[in-house]
């Protein structure tokens, strides 16, 4: 007897306490310090910038921690996609219905996200080009199957249902017409038969079967006044749907940031006075150097930084925004106090103090800091780096500050992209004429002052290959503002 009484005792103190387990699990979009704290098994950091940005979210590949969380309607299925700009970064849900769930308030909707939501929007089109089931059965309707065309290097879709759907409702009402004018000739015959001599009914019996038979005639000519009044009414075109040529990102993007696209003779002769513009102290690191002629101590240009396309990438290839971050921390590198980085995964060693791009570039890649299917150095990443360094980070200060900032010396890192003006876009992009003088798509400097005065600011650009070519460092505000768009990313000890 006592034997049971423990064991009911041992079982009622046990159960309460594997239940206040699983209730202190975290769910999805909670503050999160190790993937052990979260439901789902997965602590992420986000691309915030807060003291504690990791926050649990779905697994990728576990629909079920999706459908744990949100339901699911009859007939949908869930999957965990890889976080984007919109998700902070963070793993997201999505739903074959079209359901976006994201584990915090999402951002404005980025690319990116339209490229990892490429899977349901394939579905979707697949589930849209199937053959349409009406609703009320219509005799001699049935749909062809939709077919791919080439024409010269061209490829389409054909989708045939509308103009099959319209040509045989077309017929289907001149058949409905051609019924009902004979139930009114028949009626009108009948009601001729029986008029009794009365010339007023024959009269009416005459109208009616008159004009049952010209909208018998009209219906059944119908394809012949149209094509009469204008060929194209009568040409019922199948709709075509233009596949469009997937095109590598990659070879979008490698080289924007290891050569110029503005050479020297493109740049018109200053009009303002050199000799007057600020000076900096911010060093010059080349992503691509390799130990060139002046620049023997900076081999940094071959070390591996990530992939394009499944194919391993060089700093020279994609190191834009980690020799701008290199300039910035080098600069500030007498302040500097390096610290532990705390991931999911755990907790990073110090950074080295060396902050030239070949020591930074050697850490994150020993220590994960950077995702290695990233293409250059995302939010993500600045906001590890600065972290480990003792820095604080913003992205995207406004203009009005930035001026300060860099009156100040206080240098910021510059994300500029191409602006392509209508006039000047091309099928093809070899033929586009860049209106940014540092990149015909995208690209990461650093803007080291600001003359108030002659308006100009100046820069180092680590992709440029004209390395003596010092009127590229300078870049008047109207050509800055009028031919690129510009971020300006502050990483430095004072808080904004």
């Amino acid at each position: 007897m006592k034997k049971h009484i423990i064991a009911a005792i041992c079982l009622s103190l046990f159960f309460p306490i594997s239940a206040s387990i699983a209730v202190n699990k975290l769910d999805i979009g909670a503050n999160c310090d190790s993937n052990g704290q979260c439901l789902t098994g997965n602590c992420e950091d986000s691309d915030k910038s807060e003291e504690n940005d990791n926050y649990c979210a779905c697994s990728r590949g576990v629909a079920k921690d999706c459908h744990d969380r949100y339901g699911s309607d009859a007939g949908e299925t869930w999957q965990c996609n890889n976080g984007g700009g919109a998700s902070h970064g963070l793993n997201y849900c999505l739903s074959s219905t079209g359901r976006i769930k994201y584990p915090l308030e999402p951002t404005e909707s980025s690319p990116i996200d339209a490229i990892l939501n490429i899977e349901l929007l394939a579905d979707e089109l697949k589930r849209q080009a199937e053959k349409p089931q009406t609703k009320i059965n219509i005799p001699g309707l049935n749909f062809s199957e939709p077919e791919v065309i080439t024409e010269g290097n061209t490829t389409f879709l054909v989708i045939p249902y509308l103009s099959e759907y319209i040509s045989q409702m077309y017929k289907y009402a001149v058949m409905l017409a051609g019924v009902g004018a004979v139930l009114i000739i028949i009626v009108g015959g009948f009601q001729f038969t029986i008029s009794g001599g009365a010339a007023d009914k024959k009269e009416a019996a005459k109208k009616r079967i008159g004009g049952a038979i010209i909208g018998l005639l009209i219906a059944a000519g119908s394809y012949t006044v149209l094509y009469t009044i204008n060929p194209n009414l009568v040409e019922l075109t199948n709709l075509r749907v233009q596949y469009v040529k997937q095109q590598e990102l990659g070879s979008v993007l490698v080289g924007e940031f290891s050569t110029d696209v503005f050479s020297p003779g493109q740049i018109t002769a200053p009009t303002y006075d050199i000799s007057t513009l600020p000076t900096s102290t911010v060093p010059m690191f080349y992503q691509c150097a390799n130990g060139q002629p002046g620049y023997e101590g900076q081999k940094w240009g071959p070390l591996p930084y990530g992939t394009i396309n499944g194919k391993p990438a060089t700093v020279c290839d994609i190191g834009c925004g980690l020799a701008s971050m290199s300039m910035i921390l080098t600069y500030y590198n007498s302040v500097i106090t390096p610290q532990s980085l705390k991931l999911p995964g755990g907790t990073v060693p110090l950074p080295p103090k060396n902050t030239n791009p070949g020591s930074i570039t050697e850490w994150i890649w020993n220590n994960n800091i950077k995702t290695i299917n990233v293409i250059g150095t995302g939010k993500r990443t600045f906001n590890r780096v600065a972290t480990a360094y003792g820095m604080n980070y913003v992205w995207n200060v406004d203009r009005a500050k930035a001026k300060v900032l860099l009156q100040q010396k206080k240098p910021l890192i510059g994300y500029v992209q191409n602006k392509i003006r209508k006039q000047e876009k091309s099928k093809d992009r070899k033929d586009r004429k860049s209106t940014c003088r540092f990149t015909t798509a995208g690209h990461y400097i650093v803007v080291t002052g600001y003359d108030p005065v002659q308006k100009v600011y100046t820069t180092n650009d680590p992709g440029t290959r004209h390395w003596k070519k010092k009127e590229l460092y300078h870049v008047p505000e109207q050509e800055l503002l009028d031919g690129c768009k510009v971020v300006f990313i502050y990483v430095g000890k004072e808080k904004l």
